[in-house]
């Protein structure tokens, strides 16, 4: 017969049976496109039945101990973990049956500080259940993972290897970026190993492409592009880079200037174009800084094919962004710009 008194103290012929134990770690993962603040319960619901020596429930509050180890004997734990009527949080048991939330108790010892760390630093895990003033049960208990902590193994369904870490590691493939490009050091290496660099904090990119192709006609002055650029700061400077799409000869001798709003037009550095015999497609690059435009907001950037003197007559090329229609070899080429905004 079990003994009356609810003082585990008292009961000299307690033997304690755990059956029937039930494990749910529950990690809760986000699945909006931002990262999501972990507010995951650091608890471990646990439940288990007492019985007395002659196999009678027990009933009552015990004082008892909650030990996870990494090997299934011996060895040192890990998380130590009392309930205590000291300390106001001992065992409710009704019938034999308990039910307690590790995690929630007083941790008196053990080398990690809590189930986070316990679990990430420790690939198996061994619960130990102990009523205070009893031997240890035995066999511990092999901490398993419940339905949602497995899948809590992925991240919206992609697994570690699936993901790019912070520093030091690399990806493949292509990657679109529907915004803001930004490197705030070492600039960006391109497939053919060229790197831009830049001395101050890109804060700002624009992507230009043209296909439309143009006839040329002699001119003066031949506008080749206008598109809008939001300048977002007042002292940065804005990096354009871009590769122009020609066809066939050119007449005279002309320049190449891009002009932002009501500021002063630049003339392009590293434009070239050339007289030749071959009239397929051909590449030009022009690279420019515009310094010192304090307006900021949306405004138009110019840019243009002119001679110095202002005579007319001249072209750069016969067409501009030529296609198959020029030459069989060609399909529709493309002039593309690409404009970092840099702050100092």
């Amino acid at each position: 017969m079990a003994h009356s008194d609810n003082d585990p103290g008292s009961w000299p012929f307690l033997s304690v049976a755990a059956c029937a134990v039930a494990l749910a770690l529950l990690v809760a993962v986000g699945s909006d496109t931002s990262w999501a603040v972990d507010t995951t319960p650091l608890k471990i619901n646990f439940q288990g039945r007492l019985t007395d020596a002659s196999g009678n429930p027990a009933t009552g509050t015990k004082d008892m101990l909650f030990k996870y180890f990494s090997v299934a004997t011996g060895g040192t734990a890990l998380y130590e973990e009392s309930r205590t009527a000291s300390n106001n949080n001992a065992v409710t048991v009704t019938q034999g049956n308990y039910a307690v939330e590790l995690g929630g108790g007083t941790r008196y010892a053990g080398s990690e500080p809590d189930f986070k760390t316990l679990f990430k630093n420790n690939a198996a895990v061994w619960l130990e259940v102990q009523v205070v003033g009893d031997a240890a049960m035995t066999p511990r208990i092999r901490v398993l993972a419940a339905g949602f902590a497995i899948n809590a193994d992925l991240l919206d369904g992609y697994d570690s290897s699936d993901l790019v870490k912070k520093a030091g590691d690399s990806m493949t493939g292509a990657l679109t970026v529907a915004g803001t490009m930004r490197s705030t050091s070492g600039g960006v290496q391109f497939p053919d190993n060229s790197v831009q660099q830049f001395s101050g904090k890109v804060i700002n990119m624009i992507y230009r492409e043209d296909a439309t192709r143009v006839v040329l006609s002699a001119a003066a002055s031949i506008q080749m592009e206008s598109f809008t650029v939001d300048k977002k700061s007042s002292t940065s400077n804005l990096v354009i880079q871009g590769t122009i799409c020609g066809f066939g000869d050119y007449s005279g001798s002309m320049n190449g200037g891009w002009k932002y709003g009501s500021g002063t037009e630049i003339v392009a550095q590293n434009l070239m174009y050339s007289a030749s015999s071959s009239l397929h497609g051909r590449v030009y690059p022009t690279t420019v800084v515009i310094a010192g435009h304090t307006t900021t907001g949306p405004q138009t950037l110019v840019f243009r094919y002119f001679s110095q003197d202002a005579s007319g007559g001249n072209k750069p090329f016969m067409v501009y962004n030529p296609n198959s229609s020029d030459d069989a070899r060609l399909g529709q080429t493309r002039s593309i710009y690409v404009i970092w905004e840099v702050e100092p």
